[in-house]
């Protein structure tokens, strides 16, 4: 049994190394983290003092990262003693910066010294895909649904995305549909159910990416600007052109909702 508990302390270092916490283990290149599942299965399992106390670091420089509404999901599933155990690391996060994580009613007994010395590393590396794609598409269903798409091709109901991303499935509906309005997902019709899958391979990501911080302007008028400018030089052809207030407008606020 010494030996389990070893392995898993030795992989949730690793895990959390690869998120850039200070440790000697080898980071994960191929292996997918999930931030929101990570912190769960930490909660539940950690016996590693010196290893909470860096993710609590992690987490107060980090929090941006970590999507609350997927936190709360992930951990109805978890029965009220690991719930109980995952909340007294997410108090202690919570008291050592504005994350406000679900915390129940429990409360950080004492303050945890940050150490300072987590990082956030370079998000080139698969391992970091979920990280990346928040920090392109925001922390949002949408990130999520993106990343379940590029991974997992192939046609997906609404409902299995919603299950593989952890999103309530009206949040995958409603950011589904305006993910095919604006041409990155297709939506086919099967029966009495709809289908989607992504269309990734048309698209100029680095455009796309400057849409995304096109968003970001102090302005409304001048992020319409900006989108309707370069929203048009992602298509070739009038039938391909996004350019549009329509589109620019829906952009602009789904970007602001989770």
């Amino acid at each position: 049994m010494d030996s389990f508990f070893e392995a898993a302390q030795a992989f949730l270092w690793r895990c959390w190394t690869t998120l850039g916490v200070a440790g000697v283990s080898r980071p994960f290149v191929d292996l997918l983290v999930d931030p929101e599942g990570l912190l769960v299965l930490t909660g539940i399992a950690l016996d590693d003092a010196r290893l909470s106390a860096e993710v609590v670091d992690w987490s107060a420089r980090c929090f941006g990262y970590v999507s609350v509404s997927r936190l709360k999901n992930i951990m109805r599933s978890l029965t009220p003693a690991e719930r109980a155990r995952v909340y007294e690391l997410t108090a202690q996060v919570n008291a050592a910066a504005p994350a406000r994580w679900p915390t129940g009613e429990v409360e950080a007994t004492d303050v945890v010294r940050l150490s300072g010395k987590s990082r956030l590393p370079s998000l080139a590396s698969p391992a970091l895909a979920h990280l990346r794609y928040r920090a392109l598409f925001g922390t949002t269903s949408r990130a999520e649904i993106l990343l379940c798409l590029q991974r997992q091709r192939g046609a997906r109901t609404a409902a299995e995305i919603a299950q593989i991303t952890a999103y309530a499935k009206r949040i995958v509906a409603r950011t589904l549909e305006e993910l095919t309005q604006g041409g990155i997902v297709v939506a086919t019709q099967n029966g009495n159910r709809l289908n989607y899958d992504g269309a990734f391979d048309w698209i100029f990501w680095a455009r796309v990416i400057g849409a995304c911080e096109a968003t970001r302007a102090a302005k409304a008028s001048v992020r319409r600007i900006e989108l309707i400018r370069v929203l048009n030089e992602l298509g070739q052809d009038e039938s391909q052109i996004l350019g549009d207030r329509q589109l620019a407008d829906a952009f602009i606020k789904a970007a602001q909702h989770p």
